[in-house]
């Protein structure tokens, strides 16, 4: 199931002109959490690989679903054959880049917390208290 393609440059659009309804993405650092990235070899070829579960990571993000409507791990259609799962990994670059915006924005919240905490003790260390 592996494949190969190469080119110098992959483009999608993606200009504002073309869009409707577009709103911020909603909080993703929990469902992130829970993904696994798996290493793995292709049935096919043997070949080494990395990436993703399909069945896992739509249980996380269903609306990524190219049905829009993720129901079972092993689906076949109407004459009984097994229907595979894809993905388009390049939609999950807007995922990371909200888990690392809402990441950051905790660190920045803890190092400001940790700055007020060492700007009160060093207020009670020069009053005369010490822990």
């Amino acid at each position: 199931m592996s494949g190969s393609f190469a080119a110098s440059s992959y483009y999608t659009p993606s200009d504002s002109r073309l869009k409707k309804n577009i709103k911020p993405f909603p909080s993703v650092i929990d469902r992130v959490k829970k993904l696994e990235p798996v290493q793995f070899e292709w049935k096919s070829d043997n070949t080494a690989d990395y990436g993703f579960i399909a069945q896992q990571f739509y249980k996380e993000f269903d609306f990524l679903h190219p049905a829009h409507n993720y129901e079972e791990d092993f689906p076949k259609d109407s004459s009984g054959f097994d229907i595979f799962y894809s993905m388009e990994y390049q939609k999950i670059t807007a995922i990371l880049c909200k888990a690392f915006q809402e990441l950051s924005d905790k660190f920045e919240t803890l190092e400001h917390e940790i700055s007020v905490l060492k700007n009160t003790l060093s207020q009670k260390s020069l009053q005369g208290y010490y822990f």
